[in-house]
């Protein structure tokens, strides 16, 4: 069995921003794949803990990494305390116990290699994939056409959020495994609805390293799949019974090569607003999935919200902070990406526009809590 792994971050950011995390493990054949939540904080680390956790066999139980989570994230709160930091976001998370998010994809073989198993939780899913390249099984929980905001996912505070899925099958019965995170896993189902995934599937099971797969990735926003974190794993079944790992990349790697300078990534294109980085195949389930959310949505007649825009002195890439107009048009999700934002200049220690951004944070609060006070009345 031929193994490889591939991750890349969202354009315009950079691999110290990717939320997600996927880990190989030969000797207990075992694979996992975690897609940390955007719009909860420290995702990325409890996306890292959860994969961690799945890769070793689940030998401990989840409150143990929830432990560990919330611990790492009162440390943060008390060095940021003493650096002089804004505190709010952490505060706020800490009392009301607004944890990470991540979903959680995990396979395995068992010892005989005779058949396969694994679960899902969210939207990050795994396909079965035939000898003519077709796409024979996908597993995800929840309903399988719908990728949107609101998927099921372990949480840092609450523990599993929706319903997970087992998956049982025999070994022999397909020739590829796929295992991606929901960007690629979103893009695929619509191929595969289209009548179109052969072409894709193949180039996806044919990509040999890391530079090939950011084109791939680049050239399939393009053609209009989520711009998000994107990972996938790909797993080609033949008569070799031991786990051969031709290429995998490694987060840690990638952001100790961009740290230093090193390796540069293949060019992507600037972020496009929140409210266009859905392919339009899904804008009406997203909808009409947003009206059954009345207890998390927020007024849509919002005015633009500027946020800077400033050139990175060390790397020469732009990434979004207070100067450029992001197009707002529901107030969930201004407040998702500003407190991206807000988590990406504390990051790099810029601290007076991390200040801004706390203080817009506050307004919008301040706003949400007055429009509902109002509805109430």
């Amino acid at each position: 069995m031929k193994i490889k792994g591939f991750i890349t971050h969202k354009p315009a950011e950079k691999y110290i921003d990717c939320q997600d995390y996927f880990l190989i493990n030969k000797d207990n054949r075992r694979l996992a794949i975690a897609d940390g939540m955007t719009q909860s904080i420290f995702s990325a680390e409890w996306a890292q803990l959860l994969t961690e956790w799945a890769i070793k066999g689940k030998q401990k139980s989840l409150t143990s990494i929830q432990d560990k989570w919330q611990n790492f994230v009162k440390d943060e709160l008390k060095r940021a305390k003493k650096e002089g930091e804004p505190t709010w976001v952490l505060e706020n998370a800490i009392a009301g116990r607004n944890g990470a998010g991540s979903t959680l994809c995990v396979f395995q073989v068992d010892k005989a290699y005779n058949s396969y198993s694994g679960t899902v939780l969210g939207d990050s899913c795994l396909f079965e994939i035939d000898a003519d390249y077709k796409i024979r099984k996908m597993y995800k929980s929840g309903k399988e056409e719908i990728f949107d905001y609101h998927p099921s996912y372990y949480d840092a505070y609450r523990g599993i959020i929706g319903d997970v899925k087992s998956f049982k099958n025999e070994l022999d019965s397909q020739r590829f495994i796929i295992a991606a995170t929901d960007a690629i896993s979103e893009f695929l189902c619509l191929k595969k609805k289209e009548g179109e995934e052969i072409p894709f599937v193949k180039k996806l099971v044919g990509v040999s390293d890391h530079d090939e797969f950011c084109k791939l990735v680049d050239d399939w926003r393009n053609e209009g799949m989520h711009e998000d974190d994107s990972t996938a794993v790909v797993i080609e079944i033949d008569e070799n019974s031991e786990w051969e790992i031709v290429s995998m990349d490694s987060l840690e790697e990638l952001i100790k090569q961009e740290k230093e300078g090193g390796k540069d990534q293949p060019a992507s294109a600037p972020m496009r607003p929140f409210t266009q980085q859905c392919p339009k195949k899904l804008e009406k389930e997203m909808q009409a999935e947003d009206k059954h959310q009345e207890n998390n949505s927020f007024s849509s007649n919002c005015e633009e919200v500027k946020v800077i825009d400033k050139e990175s002195e060390e790397t020469g890439q732009t990434i979004p902070s207070s100067d450029e107009i992001i197009s707002i048009t529901e107030f969930g999700k201004g407040i998702v990406n500003l407190t991206r934002l807000f988590m990406h200049a504390r990051k790099d220690k810029d601290k007076e526009c991390s200040k801004k951004l706390e203080c817009i944070l506050r307004e919008l609060e301040d706003l949400y809590r007055f429009t509902k006070s109002s509805e109430n009345a």
